[in-house]
């Protein structure tokens, strides 16, 4: 899905993982709802109450998205050009999950996993993304997996068609006051304000949190790790 939204930024075109990094994001990670599996059930519970599952099941959905695209290396390196490229998960990091080439010792680009559930209560989600855009490689991604319950309210999770941009272009959108949204397409808002510093990547998540200033803005700091 792309709801208008023009990519703004991408790996170089000559990049020796380019066709990887297209065939991941446009053919592999659509496929996600296809073949999604987990072993939670809900019930009993008020409607309103069913979001307080969300960290349990970003936590699937993050074992999910490593357990699918690695069954899919068919669809992202057919011809077996990286024999030795595979996805991990890194739980707690920035991002959370991790393209590596083993052969060459070295990271090819990371994904970004935020869960939305599609009946909040919230009007304008921001999805927690709080990293600056130098903590972005140009080819990672942010990806928000929408979910809901089998029969609405109660039963087990299911997914649909993720939404999928670079990690750097929202970074960058968000601080400089964007917000996007397509009245006729989606419901999706990006809720935003400014960041007036960036920080360098970081190792984990809780080193490149934005805080609140007393004025109201949002203040990039380098948080040491816990």
């Amino acid at each position: 899905m792309n709801f208008g939204l023009a990519i703004g930024i991408s790996p170089p075109s000559n990049w020796r993982y380019r066709k990887v990094w297209e065939a991941v994001r446009n053919r592999a990670l659509p496929e996600l709802p296809l073949h999604f599996r987990s072993t939670i059930q809900i019930g009993g519970i008020h409607a309103t109450e069913i979001y307080t599952f969300g960290a349990a099941l970003s936590a699937a959905i993050e074992e999910e998205v490593v357990r699918t695209l690695n069954s899919l290396r068919e669809v992202w390196d057919g011809e077996r050009t990286f024999p030795n490229a595979q996805f991990v998960r890194q739980p707690q990091r920035f991002p959370d999950v991790l393209l590596i080439d083993e052969g060459q010792d070295q990271i090819i680009f990371g994904i970004e996993l935020k869960s939305w559930y599609l009946l909040a209560k919230e009007g304008e989600p921001s999805f927690r993304f709080t990293a600056t855009p130098s903590a972005c490689a140009p080819a990672d991604l942010l990806v928000i997996v929408p979910w809901t319950l089998s029969f609405a309210v109660a039963g087990a999770p299911i997914v649909l068609e993720p939404y999928t941009e670079s990690a750097r272009y929202v970074a960058e959108y968000r601080n400089t006051g964007g917000k996007w949204y397509d009245r006729q397409q989606t419901t999706l808002l990006f809720a935003h304000q400014r960041a007036r510093n960036r920080i360098p990547k970081a190792e984990s998540a809780s080193q490149i949190r934005l805080r609140m200033t007393q004025d109201g803005t949002l203040d990039a700091s380098h948080e040491s790790a816990s």
